[in-house]
């Protein structure tokens, strides 16, 4: 689709889930892409040329992400996932960034530790909350990382 008919689509759309305030945000988030994928390209580059290092836990990591935030199902998704591990006899901990918690743990970090039953850190230097956890609780085997 050509840039003015995309520019009109996102402009006029009558769709009644995106009004036309979520096609002038589209547009607006449009015009950042360039420069979104200069800084991942840059960011990518350091650690290409080692001038970054990726920072390694003692232990094994799993991520459950997803590039849409809210309501995808990915606090479940890692209960259950914290479950079937439990089940084979390891010892996971969650890693959350808690960046929506403006007063002490949130609502998420909460649920994970009543529903999951495992040690829960919220932070969003997850390395340094991963490592606060092993000193806490040296038998996690694993974490998992609820992005």
């Amino acid at each position: 689709m050509p840039r003015a008919t995309l520019a009109h689509h996102a402009l006029t759309c009558t769709d009644p889930v995106r009004s036309p305030r979520f096609g002038v945000a589209a547009l607006g988030l449009a015009a950042l892409t360039p420069w979104y994928r200069l800084a991942i390209a840059a960011r990518n580059g350091a650690f290409d040329l080692h001038l970054r290092r990726p920072r390694r836990l003692e232990r094994p990591v799993i991520s459950v992400g997803n590039l849409t935030t809210g309501g995808t199902g990915k606090t479940p998704m890692v209960i259950e996932l914290v479950g079937r591990l439990k089940a084979r006899g390891l010892c996971p901990a969650v890693l959350l960034r808690g960046y929506k918690a403006a007063n002490g743990p949130g609502d998420e970090a909460q649920l994970l530790r009543d529903e999951a039953n495992v040690p829960v850190g919220a932070n969003p230097d997850r390395f340094a909350m991963a490592r606060a956890l092993l000193a806490d609780h040296p038998e996690t085997g694993v974490f998992v990382l609820d992005d």
